[in-house]
Order: structure tokens, then sequence, then C-alpha cells
């Protein structure tokens, strides 16, 4: 409408479209997806986390086990960063990361839900020197003597991904990062970098 517009109000409608894109995208569309899973999708579910909205987000796809501060320390040495909390400063980073090209190796990451709280820490490896792609995972501190399916109790959960650029997500139409969809790559990559730091770290599979 605004490039046809023949009345001089190309400005004012273009006004109005981002407007209404914004409502539909951050108040709209987030609000409908957090009542349909608040009624579908019980809070036990630790397949995938959530966004905030309550749609699904990254797939849980790895459980550690051993105190906090050996995460840290085996992360730190591994060459990983520990993401900054979201402010407005972090958030501008990033973007300014994203759009020039440049370095940003403790850029926040968004938060994601699981046992009905976003995660405690995350950490991430920049490639390319940009934020626009980068390996990241978040870490989730189980309940106490919370079994996983099949039996086997953990004191974390984590959900190790790669993010590829950033888009439109499809379902909310909020600005994003894409990530790669083989996710099995993602968290043997997390697993042979630690190793090359820690040679006695200890990893099995769990079943189910």
């Amino acid at each position: 409408l605004a490039v046809v517009d023949t009345r001089g109000l190309q400005w004012e409608i273009a006004v109005y479209a981002v407007a209404a894109w914004a409502v539909i995208a951050y108040v709209f569309l987030p609000r409908l997806y957090k009542l349909m899973t608040a009624v579908f999708l019980p809070d036990y579910f630790i397949g995938r986390a959530r966004t905030s909205s309550g749609l699904l987000g990254d797939v849980v796809n790895m459980a550690w086990d051993g105190p906090e501060d050996n995460i840290h320390s085996a992360m730190q040495a591994a060459g990983w960063t520990l993401a900054t909390p979201i402010t407005l400063g972090s958030a501008l980073g990033i973007i300014r990361s994203v759009l020039t090209r440049s370095p940003d190796p403790d850029a926040p990451i968004s938060p994601l839900f699981l046992f009905g709280r976003k995660q405690d820490f995350a950490y991430q490896k920049e490639v390319g020197g940009s934020a626009n792609q980068r390996h990241h995972i978040r870490f989730w501190r189980c309940p106490p003597h919370w079994p996983l399916p099949g039996g086997t109790e953990v004191d974390w959960l984590a959900g190790a991904a790669f993010d590829t650029g950033v888009r439109l997500s499809s379902f909310t139409l909020q600005v994003t990062h894409a990530i790669s969809g083989d996710i099995d790559k993602e968290r043997d990559f997390t697993i042979s970098s630690l190793k090359g730091v820690d040679s006695g770290l200890k990893v099995t599979w769990i079943e189910k």
C-alpha cells in the first residue's frame, strides 16, 4: 500500500504497518501460544525447552553430573565463554555484532524454560568473529531426586545447539536466531571440545 499510494501517505502507512507487526509479533501471538501450551503441554515434559511465550524451543540433548564449579572450569578451559545476562546494553551489543560482523564473545543468550524456570547459565563459542553464528549450550539444574525417563538421575540437563543466522520466526514473526537441525552433531562437538582439555571426562549414553 505504501508503494502504490498516490496521496503522499507512504510514511504514515509504513509506520502503521510496522506498529501492526510489532503488536502481532510481540503481544498477540506470544499470548496465544502461551495459552495453548498451558493447556496441551505439561511442565514435566523435558524433551524440549520452551520460550517465555510457551513455544517449544531447543531440544534437550545432554545430561551432566557434577557440581556447578566443575562445569564452569571445564567449559572455560575448553574455550567457551559464559553468556552475559540480557540487558539493554547487552542486547544492543549483540545487534551491533550481527550487523557489523564484529566479535561479541559474551553476547547474551535468550532465556528458555525447563522445569518452569529459565536456564541457570549458558555458554557459547563464536564462529567467524561474530554473534551471527555460534555454538551455544544452556544448563538447567534438575530438581532433587528427579528421574529421567528410564529412571536415571542427573544433576543437570542441557541443550546444545548451533545458531546459523538471524531470521524472523515463522511462529511469532519475532526476530530470532535460527538453529541447525543437526543437534546430534552439536552435542558431539560439545563433548569433543571438553575431551580436548579433560582426558578423564566420562561420557555414557542414557537409554530411553
